[in-house]
């Protein structure tokens, strides 16, 4: 499935937790309800899966053009992480 990349912006929270440091990539998932959900995956096959409210998002990433092509589980099985 193809997802559009994100790009983190330069906050304390996203360097805090290494999002802005330009490992791995970043991806929008969805947005429903209010909320979005979007995921890092690390160049060492770490996977991370986050979940914020959609201010909070837009005041921390920015939507790209770019694909990312990735399989995902089902949704309801993932552990999404509060962010910030």
């Amino acid at each position: 499935m193809s997802y559009l990349k994100l790009t983190p912006l330069n906050t304390e929270w996203n360097r805090k937790h290494k999002l802005a440091n330009g490992e791995g990539t970043i991806f929008l998932i969805n947005q429903s309800n209010g909320f979005t959900r979007f995921a890092h995956f690390l160049s060492k096959g770490e996977k991370r899966f986050f979940i914020c409210q959609d201010e909070i998002f837009t005041k921390n990433f920015q939507t790209t053009q770019e694909e990312f092509y990735s399989v995902i589980e089902d949704l309801k099985d993932l552990k999404f992480s509060q962010y910030p």
